[in-house]
């Protein structure tokens, strides 16, 4: 298994991560993301190119989520500063969202899990494609990854933003809230897989 000190050193397939600070670690194979509130992380597997993607990833939080909770998922297409991304939220309440987005802000799907809960260090597997040009389309899903997969998405959704309709590279987001009371606190991702479908 890969240990990286500081940032997330290079994949296994995919090429160097651009997460490179002190803020960034690999241990036992996973690659963690520490946060003080109000702060976001992002690594890009910036040598990858495609224009469609399905990417799997295990993501646990070491923590419980307070204030405005913590999100953390899969940036499925990144081309220069834009990008579509699909996230699981982890809710104060002990909720369980998921949401895909155009950047950072511009919520395009959003639903609350029903029936699922998360606990400190409990891994919860996210998948993400990405999928067409001219119009995008973008589904996710999310179940605990003791869990059997979904059979359908979760959410889907298309797009069609003229900045993001050709090949981009993937990567890894995560995000704490300004209001949260518990920081420091550590985002975890495992079992990374990258797909052209």
């Amino acid at each position: 298994a890969r240990t990286v000190a500081s940032g997330w050193g290079t994949a296994e397939v995919g090429g160097p991560w651009s997460a490179t600070s002190s803020s960034y670690s690999v241990g036992s194979g996973s690659a963690a993301a520490s946060h003080t509130a109000g702060s976001t992380r992002r690594g890009v597997l910036t040598s990858t190119s495609a224009a469609s993607s399905t990417v799997t990833v295990d993501v646990s939080v070491d923590k419980a989520a307070t204030g405005g909770g913590i999100s953390a998922g899969v940036l499925g297409r990144i081309i220069g500063s834009a990008f579509y991304q699909a996230r699981i939220r982890f809710n104060a309440d002990g909720s369980v969202g998921l949401q895909i987005l155009n950047g950072s802000s511009t919520v395009l799907a959003n639903t609350t899990i029903s029936g699922m809960s998360y606990s400190p260090g409990q891994p919860i597997r996210l998948k993400v494609q990405t999928a067409g040009s001219g119009t995008t389309n973008i589904s996710a899903k999310a179940w605990l990854a003791s869990a059997s997969e979904p059979t359908t998405w979760t959410l889907t959704t298309t797009d069609s933003t003229a900045a993001l309709q050709s090949a981009g590279s993937v990567g890894l987001e995560s995000y704490v809230s300004g209001s949260a009371t518990n920081a420091p606190l550590t985002v975890r991702f495992d079992n990374l897989v990258a797909n052209t479908p």
